[in-house]
Formats: C-alpha cells, sequence, structure tokens
C-alpha cells in the first residue's frame, strides 16, 4: 500500500496538498466567496486552485518517475499518477476553455 521510494512518497505528499487544497477551496465556496466573469478575478479562490493544480502537475510526474525508473508499484502510487493527471487535465481544460 505504502510506496517504497523516496519519489513514491514524494507524489503521495503531493496528493495529499492536491486534497487540503481542493479543501480549502470548497471550504472559501462555503464561506461566501464567488468567482467573477474570468479565471483571476477572485484571488481568494484562484490561489488555492493553482496550487492544487501544480501539485497534481508534480503528484503525476514523481508518481510517474517513480513507476517507470524507480518500479514502485504500491496502490498509492498508481492513485497519485490517476489524481495528478485528472487535476492536470482539468486544470488545462479550465484555463483554455473558461465557461
Amino acid at each position: 500500500l505504502m510506496p517504497a521510494t523516496r519519489p513514491g512518497r514524494l507524489s503521495v505528499g503531493f496528493l495529499g496538498a492536491v486534497v487540503a487544497l481542493m479543501a480549502l477551496f470548497f471550504v472559501l465556496v462555503a464561506a461566501g466567496q464567488r468567482g467573477g466573469d474570468h479565471f483571476f478575478d477572485n484571488l481568494w479562490l484562484t490561489s488555492p486552485i493553482l496550487g492544487a493544480w501544480a501539485c497534481g502537475l508534480g503528484a503525476s510526474l514523481t508518481a510517474a518517475f517513480a513507476l517507470v525508473v524507480r518500479r514502485d508499484r504500491s496502490f498509492l502510487v498508481f492513485v497519485a499518477a490517476m489524481v495528478g493527471l485528472l487535476v492536470s487535465a482539468f486544470g488545462i481544460a479550465e484555463v483554455a476553455f473558461p465557461h
């Protein structure tokens, strides 16, 4: 279950940061923060999302390194790779195609 290599543990740490930053984002929304017409209109909401995106990218890159180069086959590294890829894809889509 737990990763055996340092990059694997780092990717799981990035995964924890993604979860914490997303939770902070939803707490801020529940507290009454609202976005504007553009992505950067409310920096209170933009900062945690950009941090989660960066940590998601870091999780996917370090998990890919741990899986391919270091041969770490723990379940949490696979989860970190998948969640990191999803967060990165949604972050790119949000910036490229605002709604």
